[in-house]
């Protein structure tokens, strides 16, 4: 856990996808920024995110199959 931080950029291009497993959310920020740099995100789907990852633009799993689409997501 990073805390809070201001270097968004070099912090995503860090990484090979962004996962969120929360149980409830609004519209979480995270997802946004992570499509505007065209990084895959998987997520549980509550909240707003099924409409954000709609039409492919990301994977929504329960966090009993996490495992199991992180696997599809790296070697894809």
């Amino acid at each position: 856990m990073l805390g809070v931080v201001s270097d968004i950029p070099t912090l995503i291009q860090q990484v090979d996808c962004l996962v969120l497993s929360s149980l409830w959310e609004g519209l979480p920020m995270a997802i946004l920024e992570a499509g505007s740099y065209a990084l895959p995100v998987i997520s549980t789907p509550v909240g707003a995110i099924p409409n954000l990852l709609e039409n492919d633009c990301g994977y929504l799993s329960t966090t009993a199959q996490f495992s199991n689409t992180l696997d599809f997501v790296t070697d894809n």
